[in-house]
């Protein structure tokens, strides 16, 4: 009669580990199908709030290696200070550790050239 219960409990514990390999491998499975996430840099946020930013802004115009220009009625300029650029009146940082920065300001475009943690980097953004 032992002999029995021992083989159906060998079963039972064979059928639950079975269940749990394949439970766990089609999880395993679903988590790898998640597409792997993409790292999102200081620097592609920086062009984002540049390019809404800009958007929205009228006349602009160089000053002395600082961009100028009209938003929502108030008048600002992004200045390279401290190996920052910061939007001034006030003091919001807009991106961190920039070595150098140049502007470049045509009819319809601007352009923006630097180095930003040693890496040379280009923007450009149309306007009308």
């Amino acid at each position: 009669m032992n002999k029995g219960f021992v083989l159906i409990e060998a079963l039972i514990a064979m059928i639950a580990y079975s269940f749990i390999l394949i439970t766990m491998s089609s999880i395993t499975l679903a988590l790898k199908s998640i597409p792997e996430i993409t790292f999102i840099s200081q620097l592609d946020v920086f062009k984002l709030q540049l390019d809404q930013m800009f958007s929205r802004s009228k006349n602009f115009e160089l000053v002395e290696n600082q961009l100028c220009f009209n938003l929502d009625l108030r008048h600002f300029c992004l200045v390279n200070e401290n190996s920052r650029l910061v939007k001034k009146p006030g003091y919001e940082i807009l991106i961190d550790s920039v070595i150098e920065i140049q502007w470049e300001l045509n009819e319809n475009e601007i352009k923006i050239h630097g180095v930003w943690y040693e890496n040379p980097f280009t923007f450009v953004f149309e306007f009308e």
